[in-house]
């Protein structure tokens, strides 16, 4: 997953500055090496005097083989006491002046490492263009401002980082919102559809993706309930049309009757069940728009009893309402159609798990906080 923290800009910010800072450190050690690379003082102690004649032990002959150097010693006058594979076209006189030039830069295009003596001066001498010198002389005024100045840059600099990184920080974090809104909606089952444009491109097309499948996914399910409503309905209807006919011809045997009841009552309570089922799937998908309007629960509560006694309700239940505040007007916000179905599934069940009979007692009520409707059931 790409991420905004890591745009190629920031990368190339810190990646340049390291280089910068490596640079110097690398120049400051190469700079460092150059003037200590070969040991002067180590080859120093293995020169020995004696009565004004000096020599070189085998160590010291080995350590200029092995840096393909060479050396000699000046005494006061600048001439020339005392050498090891020196070059035949270096002289071997030197004024104050040609010293001078040549411990600060080069002699003949040689590089030089001096080294002082008691007895005079060794000059170790390396290969042309194996070490470059350089001299740097800054004003004492200079020095501070030059200071000052690199401060500044360092310090802009890291304000610079932070100010990137709290850039596309943000821009991470407005992308971010869209995406969690997403997810948001697909939690519940809305559709989304996401601009698939920016860093996050990727897990928008995701989104996207997952969204379509879930869409497509519920279609079907949809479908397939409508359906398998439809092929039940029409069977259905064939079966209550026989089974009311049956038990309504009292030419029939009593037993044959009572099973023909059976079977009808058994069909409505599926009829009934599709029918939820369908209900159910609607509201689900938003397929029937809740129409909510201002309900007296009492009235509401009336129509539904009425609904069940006018049906034909059995002997063996008995059915009452009642309210328990009386005098005080109660008003609900809701949908009458669902609302009166609520209510008469709910007086059915009670009927349907109770087949010996019950008292069915139903009270609408209210306090300060919300309305009530509750059911009781009796024997």
């Amino acid at each position: 997953m790409y991420c905004g923290l890591f745009n190629p800009r920031i990368v190339l910010f810190l990646a340049v500055n390291a280089l910068l800072v490596a640079s110097y450190f690398v120049i400051a050690y190469l700079g460092n090496v150059a003037t200590s690379k070969f040991p002067i003082e180590d080859f120093s102690n293995h020169i020995m005097a004696t009565d004004g004649e000096f020599s070189a032990d085998t160590q010291a002959k080995e350590m200029l083989n092995n840096f393909e150097a060479w050396a000699m010693i000046l005494d006061d006058d600048g001439t020339v006491v005392w050498e090891e594979n020196l070059p035949e076209e270096l002289p071997r006189h030197y004024s104050s002046m040609d010293i001078a030039m040549f411990s600060r830069w080069y002699l003949d295009d040689y590089p030089t490492n001096i080294a002082k003596r008691q007895d005079g001066l060794l000059v170790i001498g390396l290969p042309p263009e194996s070490v470059v010198n350089y001299y740097f002389s800054f004003k004492a005024q200079y020095i501070w401002p030059m200071l000052f100045g690199l401060t500044a840059v360092f310090c802009i600099n890291i304000f610079l980082m932070i100010y990137l990184f709290i850039r596309n920080a943000r821009r991470v974090e407005k992308a971010m919102a869209p995406i969690l809104r997403g997810i948001r909606h697909l939690s519940v089952g809305k559709p989304v559809h996401l601009e698939e444009t920016g860093e996050l491109a990727e897990i928008n097309a995701g989104l996207n993706k997952a969204g379509d499948y879930l869409l497509k996914k519920d279609n079907t399910r949809a479908d397939w309930i409508r359906g398998i409503s439809h092929d039940i309905r029409t069977p259905l209807s064939v079966i209550l049309g026989y089974a009311s006919e049956i038990e309504d011809t009292s030419s029939l045997p009593e037993a044959v009757r009572n099973q023909a009841g059976i079977i009808r009552r058994h069909s409505e309570r599926l009829k009934d069940l599709v029918a939820d089922l369908n209900l159910t799937t609607k509201l689900e998908y938003s397929m029937q728009p809740m129409q909510k309007q201002s309900l007296d629960p009492i009235e509401l509560a009336r129509q539904v009893v009425s609904e069940v006694l006018n049906d034909g309700l059995s002997e063996l239940y008995e059915l009452e309402l009642s309210k328990d505040n009386p005098g005080k007007n109660i008003s609900i916000f809701g949908d009458q159609v669902l609302l009166n179905r609520m209510l008469n599934n709910l007086i059915r069940n009670c009927i349907v798990h109770n087949p010996n009979g019950c008292k069915i007692q139903i009270s609408v009520g209210s306090n300060d906080y919300a309305f009530k409707n509750s059911q009781k059931l009796g024997q």
